[in-house]
């Protein structure tokens, strides 16, 4: 108690001041979690709608790349064996309906990597399948025309030899973008993972931090100390006790001293 006292006096603060700065820091430190809750939650939620409405949405027209390939893959071969003139041209206006579908998920993917500022493998594989589209598409409109003209060996030959090995990469390039657009989708959700952990690690620190200094108070033999709060108020009382026998004491010694000489004397 003296040395609270002291510490009292010498920082030049009252008790009510003392407790005022201690509930005034204990407060700033819950707002520090509030605002630092406020801040995960709204970096969580902006990652959350990342991989809901962009990346899920990317890998959905990755795959409707090659499943775009397989159907025109199908359609012309399915083409370069029918014989009968109404077959033939429903499958060609059914290929071309399929080259249309592509030309546009393509276009879309494109769009949407180039409005996020992506990563740029995505950006180049995209470029790598344009390019191969490129060569690809022109000759299987070849070999559909020459299907739809009962050229049949003309355009199986063309399928063989020419669509087969570019229609190959092809494949392989939209099969990388889907692995990559996968990849990329798991590494979003990890990230968000571990940003929801460290913000709940933070939220932790800073509140243990705000409640450190009530438990130094309530701690055996600290300033909060029950037992330290009954000692200081029974110590005046025992004091206060002790002083007329204190007095009492002091004036025997006193009495005794001045009697010394006569007590002597008499006998």
């Amino acid at each position: 108690m003296k040395n609270n006292l002291l510490n009292i006096r010498r920082s030049g603060l009252s008790l009510g001041q003392r407790f005022g700065f201690g509930f005034a820091l204990i407060l700033s430190l819950l707002m520090v979690v509030a605002g630092a809750g406020l801040v995960q939650l709204a970096g969580n939620g902006e990652r959350m709608r990342d991989i809901v409405e962009v990346n899920n949405r990317q890998m959905a027209l990755a795959n409707m790349l090659i499943d775009q390939v397989n159907e025109m893959a199908i359609l012309l071969r399915t083409l370069t064996l029918l014989t009968e003139v109404k077959e033939v041209d429903k499958q060609v206006k059914l290929f071309e309906q399929a080259n249309a579908a592509y030309l546009q998920t393509e276009k879309e993917l494109g769009q949407l990597l180039q409005s996020r500022a992506s990563h740029d493998a995505e950006l180049a594989l995209l470029k790598k399948i344009e390019a191969v589209r490129a060569k690809t598409l022109p000759l299987m409109a070849n070999a559909a025309k020459l299907g739809s003209d009962g050229a049949t060996p003309e355009a199986t030959s063309v399928l063989m030899k020419e669509v087969r090995p570019v229609e190959h990469e092809w494949r392989k390039l939209v099969g990388e973008l889907i692995a990559l657009e996968t990849q990329l989708n798991a590494d979003a959700y990890d990230a968000a993972q571990g940003s929801q952990k460290f913000g709940r690690i933070l939220l932790v620190g800073v509140s243990l931090l705000a409640v450190a200094p009530d438990a130094q108070r309530a701690r055996p033999g600290g300033a909060g100390d029950p037992r330290q709060r009954a000692d200081c108020r029974r110590r005046p009382l025992d004091h206060a006790a002790d002083r007329p026998r204190r007095r009492a004491r002091a004036s025997f010694e006193c009495g005794r001293r001045h009697a010394g000489p006569l007590a002597h004397a008499g006998r």
